[in-house]
């Protein structure tokens, strides 16, 4: 549901009819000042966190005998990661672009105030539900694994076991 609705802005934002705008920053600078902002996401800690979890995650559906081949493992997880970063970067640079097409709009906007901004700007006051929708989703898709983790890591180091998090 959160891939439908991303993708659905983003369309609508590549198929409006602006021209991006022009801009002073060479595209070294631009990369650089948002890789020193980190996207204002928590993308990258966030995946060394879910790690353990993931990893866990590709051994319970493993059959038994692949469990401990750890070459295995790595491909089930390559293969997983390269999807989904390949998702995401795809959602990053459809925004980008669908942004750039209406910076003049969305020159004044908070940073965490574009994506329904850009919203209500493609799709109208009423239809940029939409984007509250999606953010919505996002979040609590990332809570549901941050609270997996945490779980996980209370039954593992702080009642070593004794209290499980997952019950067979």
């Amino acid at each position: 549901i959160k891939l439908v609705l991303l993708f659905i802005i983003i369309e609508l934002g590549l198929l409006a009819t602006a021209a991006p705008l022009a801009t002073v920053f060479t595209s070294g600078t631009a990369f650089a000042r948002r890789f020193a902002d980190g996207y204002l996401t928590i993308d990258l800690i966030g995946t060394i966190f879910f790690s353990a979890l993931i990893i866990r995650s590709i051994r319970a559906s493993m059959k038994q005998e692949e469990r401990d081949n750890q070459a295995a493992v790595a491909w089930y997880g390559l293969k997983a990661g390269v999807i989904g970063g390949s998702l995401l970067g795809l959602v990053y640079v459809g925004f980008s672009f669908a942004a750039a097409k209406h910076g003049l709009q969305l020159e004044f906007v908070e940073k965490t105030q574009l994506l329904s901004a850009l919203a209500e700007i493609l799709l109208g006051a009423r239809a940029s539900i939409l984007a509250n929708i999606t953010t919505t989703i996002a979040c609590l898709s990332t809570a549901i694994a941050l609270t997996a983790v945490f779980a996980e890591y209370l039954s593992s180091e702080i009642f070593c076991g004794r209290i499980k998090y997952l019950h067979a």
